[in-house]
């Protein structure tokens, strides 16, 4: 028996050898973008380009960007962002960190439909820089499950749609709470119903330090 286990033993250890390094290697920190995975492996930056269309291309430069990765956090450059990441235009499975630099776009008021959420973040979601971000979906334009916090930039975030057959009322932004120490932020609904801004503590959970906020919807805007 100690004779069959240690042959199993080496066989493994033999293949473990000739496999390729990144097979046993971890999947690295990943986001969709666009519809376009991009996945950091212990750090490294991943850069991408988009069109005037939205399409999001692997490839570029730390000179020549649109759209850049290391694992923690999203730089956005003058981005122009559209096709459908599933649960969002851009996904994340995790917290998530959006720099922004110059003007930047992800879905349009006119083409939402490819997501319910510009943006869905699985965790706590933190915008940063001194660029724009203009972002739209279908119910919600900003989905986070977890915090929402806004510390620099200018940030435009809208839902379309009017609420749905299920009764689920569209959100400029949605998050377990929403803290506001930087930039501007505006969100609307442009529906007869629904929320700028809703969180789970019904409004409580929104904090504002510095910057200014803007809400425009059902009840003053904030549920």
């Amino acid at each position: 028996m100690k004779k069959r286990f240690f042959a199993i033993f080496l066989a493994v250890c033999l293949v473990a050898t000739l496999l390729p390094a990144g097979v046993l290697a971890a999947d690295g920190e990943y986001v969709y973008v666009g519809g376009v995975e991009l996945t950091s492996t212990d750090g490294a930056t991943v850069y991408a380009t988009t069109d005037s269309e939205g399409n999001v291309t692997v490839g570029g430069s730390e000179d020549s960007y649109n759209v850049k990765w290391n694992g923690e956090t999203l730089t956005l450059n003058g981005a122009t962002i559209k096709g459908n990441s599933g649960k969002g235009i851009v996904y994340r499975d995790g917290d998530l960190t959006i720099s922004l630099e110059g003007t930047n776009k992800i879905g349009e008021e006119i083409d939402i439909y490819s997501a319910a959420s510009g943006i869905h973040v699985d965790g706590s979601l933190t915008v940063t820089g001194d660029g724009q971000l203009d972002v739209a979906g279908l119910t919600r334009g900003i989905t986070a499950s977890g915090n929402a916090r806004f510390s620099g930039g200018t940030v435009n975030a809208t839902a379309a749609a009017t609420a749905t057959a299920g009764g689920d009322y569209p959100m400029g932004i949605y998050a377990g709470s929403v803290t506001v120490d930087g930039g501007t932020v505006t969100a609307e609904t442009k529906g007869a119903d629904g929320y700028g801004i809703y969180t789970d503590t019904n409004g409580g959970g929104v904090t504002v330090t510095d910057g200014s906020v803007t809400a425009k919807g059902k009840e003053n805007g904030i549920q």
